[in-house]
């Protein structure tokens, strides 16, 4: 007589199955150690570098300070800067975002209260219009470069006062500045960071100005003077 007993397959979706939830399984209890937190933390700031290091080749032909390629010609490398929006040596950007920072403290009059003639750099930050205001410009003098100095302008502007109040409130608690009177209806200036805070109703404005030869006092009066255009 023939063997007529069946031979039962295996059961592969409900293996599959188990598979997979005894991987998630082991997946949830995986635990990085200090080491492997380290190596983590590690190769995400070499990609950072990298990353830069990159964007150096390809604007200036420069890979870790050595000169790997030619580039064409200075004005070829001026124009991949600029060009391209970067960060990385302050480039000035010809795709300059609107901005109503830069708009509200034009050029020239900061030209006119640094006493030198100034341009827009780092200018591919859009504003934010919701669900408040927030714009920013940066200014750098042109020239010699042991005298330069840069103007930041962060500019807010709040659904309401109170709003306006709380923040800056919060910027004010710094231990390392000082309260500037008769300016708006609040002033407070850092002497840390050279940057001074106004609020005028419910805007809130903070001007920074950093220059390589320049004090504290003097940055701090620069501050003021900027931040009296718009009071």
């Amino acid at each position: 007589m023939q063997n007529t007993s069946t031979i039962q397959k295996p059961n592969t979706p409900n293996r599959k199955r188990g598979n997979n939830r005894r991987l998630s399984s082991r997946i949830q209890n995986i635990k990085l150690g200090k080491k492997q937190i380290l190596a983590l933390a590690l190769g995400i700031a070499l990609l950072i570098v990298s990353i830069s290091q990159l964007e150096r080749l390809y604007n200036e032909g420069t890979f870790f300070g050595y000169q790997i390629k030619d580039n064409k010609s200075k004005e070829e490398s001026d124009s991949r800067k600029a060009n391209s929006g970067s960060l990385v040596g302050g480039s000035v950007s010809k795709d300059n975002k609107k901005s109503i920072a830069c708009d509200t403290f034009p050029s020239d009059k900061i030209s006119k209260i640094l006493e030198s003639e100034v341009e827009r750099i780092s200018g591919f930050v859009e504003d934010k219009t919701e669900p408040n205001l927030i714009s920013s410009c940066i200014y750098r003098t042109k020239g010699d470069s042991d005298n330069s100095r840069s103007v930041a302008i962060l500019m807010r502007e709040f659904k309401d006062e109170d709003t306006a109040k709380k923040t800056f409130t919060s910027i004010s608690q710094a231990k390392s500045g000082e309260e500037v009177k008769k300016l708006g209806d609040q002033a407070y200036f850092n002497n840390n960071s050279n940057q001074l805070t106004v609020r005028k109703g419910k805007e809130v404005y903070t001007i920074t100005v950093a220059g390589k030869n320049s004090s504290k006092e003097q940055n701090k009066e620069l501050t003021i003077s900027i931040v009296k255009i718009v009071l």
